[in-house]
C-alpha cells in the first residue's frame, strides 16, 4: 500500500551524522597522537562479501605508495589478516574505535573502497572519495552536491596531493554541514513522529 510509504529528504546516515546529533570530539585524536587536519583517513573493505565480489581486490594496498610519507595515514582495514602488507608507518585501527566519526571528521580527506563510509565522509563535510564500483543512487545525491567524488585509482594521484597540501578548516566544513541540515529532513524526528502517530491510531 503506497499510501503508507513516507518519503524523506535525506540519506539514512544523516540520522546520526547531522549536527543536531553528532558533535565531534578531539579526544579520539589523543589516542592516536594525531593533529586536526594532519592525516588521511582510509577505509579498505573486504571483497569477499556479496556486495563487493565484483570489485577489484585490495585497491588501497595497490596504491599505498601514492601517499606521501610526511602525512599520517589512518587505515580502517576490514580484513585484518592483510595488515602486515600495508606500510609500517600507517596507523591500522583495531575496531571498534571509541569515536570513528570524529576520526573521520578531523581528517584532511576520506578515501574509501566501500560506499557507506565514503558517504559518511561527505556528510561530515570532509573531501571524500569513493574508489569502489557500486553505482548507488545515494552516492549520486552527494556527488551532485559536490560532497563526494567517485574516482578510479588511476586518476587519484593529483587529487590526493592537492587535498593533502590544501589548508582545510573545520569552519568551512561546518558551513557545508549546516547547509545540509537546512536542506534535509531530521530523520530521527520524522521517525519518532510516525511512531507517536501510530500509537494514537
Amino acid at each position: 500500500n503506497y499510501g503508507k510509504i513516507k518519503q524523506y529528504n535525506a540519506l539514512k546516515e544523516w540520522a546520526y551524522l547531522s549536527p543536531k546529533y553528532f558533535i565531534p570530539s578531539e579526544n579520539v585524536l589523543e589516542e592516536y597522537d594525531l593533529k586536526k587536519k594532519g592525516y588521511v583517513f582510509i577505509r579498505e573493505v573486504s571483497t569477499e562479501t556479496i556486495n563487493y565480489l565484483s570489485q577489484e581486490k585490495e585497491i588501497i594496498l595497490k596504491i599505498s605508495n601514492l601517499f606521501p610519507q610526511n602525512i599520517k595515514v589512518v587505515l580502517s582495514l576490514e580484513n585484518k589478516n592483510k595488515r602486515q602488507s600495508y606500510p609500517d608507518d600507517w596507523i591500522i585501527l583495531n575496531e571498534p574505535v571509541s569515536d570513528i566519526h570524529s576520526l573521520m571528521y578531523y581528517s584532511k580527506i576520506v578515501i574509501s573502497t566501500g560506499d557507506s563510509m565514503a558517504r559518511e565522509g561527505g556528510m561530515l563535510g570532509v573531501p571524500s572519495i569513493y574508489l569502489g564500483n557500486r553505482d548507488m543512487p545515494a552516492n549520486r545525491i552527494l556527488i551532485d552536491k559536490g560532497l563526494l567524488q567517485r574516482k578510479s585509482s588511476k586518476n587519484l594521484t593529483a587529487y590526493i596531493e592537492n587535498k593533502i597540501l590544501a589548508n582545510t578548516s573545520n569552519f568551512e566544513q561546518n558551513k557545508l554541514r549546516n547547509k545540509l541540515e537546512n536542506e534535509w529532513d531530521d530523520i530521527t524526528k520524522l521517525i519518532m513522529s510516525l511512531i507517536e502517530k501510530g500509537k494514537k491510531q
